[in-house]
């Protein structure tokens, strides 16, 4: 949730299209894609030298705020999914770019050395992110923020290859969570369904639910590792599956047939949003909806109007409308106003502002000379409690779900839009209490 941007983009619920080939929770799928193996896994420049274990030299250049950075750039890919019928989130690079901008005009980038951003877009599948991995592999990058893409699933394994650390920005699939060379601040797709199910049943006391969504593989996956098991792991029946076909407009004999069997709460996560809205708000129930936060974002709701009145929504970054008065939701607002006015406001821009802030914060104090992948990784690796931007304290020394090595923090929060304006329902929930007695 945050500040109203100008830029309204079609909204579809997380989860949509997530490929599927596994449906083994914690199981890294193998390539079997036909994608190729990467052209470079080198990474490039003084980024590729071993380092072993991050060193923070005595003396390391530090910066005065206000300060412009100078000298050899530090490389930065990013990629992201835009431009496709699947799922967008071209915010991301929106957000990275803000921050980018920010850090190197007035923190002096990284140990006085300018940040320089090389971003890639991908259409959600495996052939174009192999193809969009390699590009980035070409600009020698000391890091590579990912985006939410589900090709991922079976690409991962590329990344690794490199040896490059995948810092931050957002991800959906396990092959990602699990990876080693990865440090995630928010779970996501690991945190976000959890939560809706958690919600369900601490705030609206649900014993009875019923789970919307496409007919889609992607969506039975979801399900069944992120839905089903804590529902279980709470002593409840796994939330009931209603599905549309993929594509169908008007979901109003969806929400009926879910209904028929009377849940205690509605849980809509792989469907467009608008149309959702309008089927449920059509059918004058008083079940209670829970839906993920990107079809809550500021846009998404004054376009529904009416229609999205009393629907829940998770939220996983800080936004203004629930954190005013937060330092990071003031400056994240105040950047972006600045520097992308237009950019929607969702928890994929915020997570791209945040990485780029959090990378600053950890690196900034280490000598330039010795950041390398294997330097990098090795310091996000090592924190405890290390404050992240616009989020909780991450800690990828102890992850939350060690089965998620990936996954450095993965809490959330729940709202309710009510009259036109979003309420705060509950604090933070830490992503060991999202999957309760499921986390192992």
């Amino acid at each position: 949730m945050g500040a109203t941007k100008k830029r309204a983009r079609v909204r579809h619920l997380i989860g949509l299209v997530v490929a599927a080939a596994c449906l083994t929770a914690l199981v890294a799928c193998g390539d079997d894609s036909g994608s190729s193996a990467p052209e470079t896994t080198t990474g490039g420049g003084a980024a590729t030298s071993a380092a072993g274990a991050a060193t923070t030299a005595a003396g390391a250049a530090t910066t005065a705020a206000g300060e412009q950075a100078t000298g050899e750039p530090i490389v930065v890919g990013i990629y992201t999914p835009a431009d496709n019928p699947s799922f967008t989130a071209p915010e991301l690079i929106d957000g990275a770019e803000a921050a980018v901008e920010y850090v190197n005009t007035q923190l002096g980038g990284i140990g006085g050395r300018p940040i320089q951003l090389e971003s890639c877009t991908t259409d959600y599948t495996a052939p174009r992110l192999t193809a969009c991995a390699n590009e980035l592999f070409q600009k020698e990058p000391l890091i590579i923020i990912p985006g939410p893409d589900a090709g991922a699933l079976t690409v991962q394994a590329t990344f690794d290859a490199t040896g490059i650390p995948l810092i931050g920005g957002a991800s959906f699939t396990p092959p990602e969570y699990t990876s080693a060379s990865r440090a995630l601040f928010n779970g996501w797709s690991a945190s976000l369904f959890p939560a809706m199910v958690h919600f369900a049943i601490s705030q609206l006391h649900a014993t009875n639910m019923a789970a919307l969504a496409y007919d889609l593989p992607s969506n039975a996956f979801i399900k069944a590792l992120f839905m089903d098991a804590p529902a279980k792991a709470a002593g409840i029946p796994a939330p009931a599956t209603v599905t549309a076909p993929a594509g169908t407009a008007d979901l109003t004999a969806t929400f009926a047939a879910a209904l028929e069997a009377k849940p205690d709460a509605l849980l809509a996560y792989g469907l467009p949003c608008q149309p959702a809205f309008q089927a449920y708000s059509s059918l004058g129930t008083d079940v209670p909806m829970i839906m993920p936060d990107n079809c809550g974002d500021p846009d998404t709701l004054a376009a529904a109007g009416s229609a999205a009145n009393g629907v829940y929504f998770v939220g996983l970054y800080k936004g203004s409308e629930v954190f005013p008065d937060d330092p990071d939701v003031k400056l994240y607002n105040q950047v972006m106003e600045a520097e992308k006015p237009d950019a929607a406001d969702t928890d994929f821009s915020r997570g791209g502002f945040g990485t780029i802030m959090n990378i600053h914060d950890l690196l900034d104090g280490m000598d330039p000379a010795s950041l390398t992948h294997q330097s990098v990784l090795a310091a996000f690796k090592a924190t405890t409690d290390q404050p992240s931007f616009l989020n909780v304290p991450y800690s990828c020394a102890a992850p939350p779900l060690p089965d998620f090595a990936g996954i450095c923090a993965g809490s959330a929060y729940l709202v309710q839009q009510v009259d036109g304006k979003i309420q705060k329902l509950s604090d933070y929930v830490s992503m060991e209490e999202l999957w309760g007695a499921a986390a192992g």
